[in-house]
């Protein structure tokens, strides 16, 4: 799944504008490992929207007692530019063009039909589940059940997955989302801690000690924002 999307509309819509907030994503993972055993993941992430509709998202590392920390990971999404930059270690900040919609890649759809799940799979009809408060937002709630046919799993029945989207009209995001494969477990992930203060201007930006690359040698070259480095805010 990797994020709750910015959007409550379909990714080419483009990013939401006029709606700035900070959060955190925590997103629960429930995974069956192919020798049947079950394993249980948290990942956290510090994420951002401003008033233009640029995003900005810092993942946190989890640390096991007594190992040292891990280097965080930062993407920023610009898609008044239209790039993106992945601000990794070493002070570099890898550069690539958005898609149509300006929305991060690999971000779950709304459409019932996980990235990878094969083109065959037949997704069924949008369930609407209703209205109920999430972090002090009214969000509409809507369920998808996709049909995989034994055809393309290799079992003797067919597969079930179910994406289950709460989306808030007055932020502009979907606030929990789940989805669930008897193959591979189930994912959640959901904002907590949602303040609707415009973020600081300069997380949408890449810091000036940055080097940055162009994932893709030959694609034009935009203009580098030169902007001090910053901390992440304390949400």
């Amino acid at each position: 799944m990797g994020s709750v999307i910015m959007n409550c509309g379909n990714i080419a819509a483009g990013p939401v504008t006029g709606m700035p907030f900070s959060a955190q994503e925590i997103t629960q993972k429930r995974l069956i490992m192919p020798n049947g055993s079950i394993i249980t993941q948290m990942v956290k992430a510090l994420i951002a929207r401003d008033a233009m509709g640029r995003s900005w998202r810092q993942m946190l590392p989890t640390v096991a007692p007594g190992q040292p920390p891990l280097p965080s990971l930062t993407m920023i999404s610009d898609p008044i530019a239209g790039y993106r930059y992945l601000l990794q270690s070493g002070l570099i900040a890898i550069r690539s063009r958005l898609p149509d919609g300006g929305q991060l890649p690999g971000q779950p759809s709304l459409s019932g039909v996980m990235p990878g799940a094969g083109g065959a799979s037949v997704p069924g009809s949008p369930q609407e589940l209703g209205e109920r408060m999430i972090e002090g937002f009214l969000a509409k709630g809507t369920r998808y059940t996709t049909m995989v046919p034994p055809s393309i799993t290799g079992a003797t029945q067919a597969v079930q997955m179910v994406t289950e989207s709460w989306c808030a009209k007055d932020l502009g995001a979907v606030l929990h989302n789940s989805y669930s494969d008897p193959r591979i477990g189930e994912i959640t992930t959901r904002l907590t801690g949602i303040q609707q203060a415009h973020p600081p201007s300069n997380l949408f930006q890449v810091p000036s000690n940055y080097r940055i690359v162009d994932s893709v040698p030959s694609a034009p070259a935009a203009p580098q924002i030169n902007a001090p480095a910053f901390r992440a805010p304390s949400l």
